[in-house]
């Protein structure tokens, strides 16, 4: 739900309205329930912000997925469209897309990594072990880590490990470090009643 403010290290930003908010637990808590975020969550038309038809809305979140998995440059969709055009010259579904980095970058951030984030979160309900460990920037400031693991069992059983959140706070003492980790599964509204923490 929220990911670092890239424009102000001491705070977080909202992933669903874009609100720069400060790490305090109960600000967080009472920015979930503004309006102005409950209505982009609950608004079902946000992919449409970005895709157009069904099939071009495939072939430009494929095209969105293969960028970011494969760690291509958001440089390169500035250039792709031509080629695609060229090679698939006979495609209606080429033809009509539109690819930029701007739109690339947009359907990552909205569209893939919010279907990622479900996909954990529903994850996280049942059994789960988290581990975090930290390290400090070159800011002298302290990053945590935050991974965590649990059981799924399609298309095949296996134990997912996921990086959950990177946490940043300058301090290390025991409370305000568990009210720090606290937050993120109270913001995401996981329930951690039954864990196993492992400190490295």
């Amino acid at each position: 739900m929220f990911k670092r403010d890239p424009n102000n290290s001491s705070n977080v930003e909202c992933k669903a309205c874009g609100s720069s908010l400060v790490t305090r637990k109960p600000d967080l808590q009472k920015h979930l329930i503004t309006d102005k975020c409950k209505k982009a969550l609950s608004n079902p038309n946000r992919i449409d912000k970005y895709v157009r038809g069904v099939s071009e809305a495939k072939t430009e979140i494929q095209w969105a997925f293969i960028t970011v998995t494969r760690n291509l440059s958001f440089l390169l969709s500035d250039h792709v469209l031509p080629i695609f055009q060229t090679m698939f010259f006979d495609s209606k579904v080429v033809s009509s897309m539109i690819v930029n980095r701007h739109k690339t970058e947009a359907i990552i951030d909205n569209v893939i990594l919010g279907a990622a984030e479900k996909n954990v979160t529903k994850g996280l309900q049942n059994t789960f072990s988290i581990c975090f460990d930290h390290s400090r920037d070159i800011s002298n400031n302290n990053e945590f880590m935050l991974t965590g693991a649990y059981f799924e069992e399609k298309p095949k059983p296996f134990i997912r490990r996921t990086v959950l959140e990177v946490l940043e706070q300058n301090t290390t003492k025991a409370e305000e470090t568990f009210d720090t980790v606290n937050s993120f599964f109270d913001a995401n509204r996981i329930s951690f009643q039954q864990y196993y923490i492992n400190y490295d």
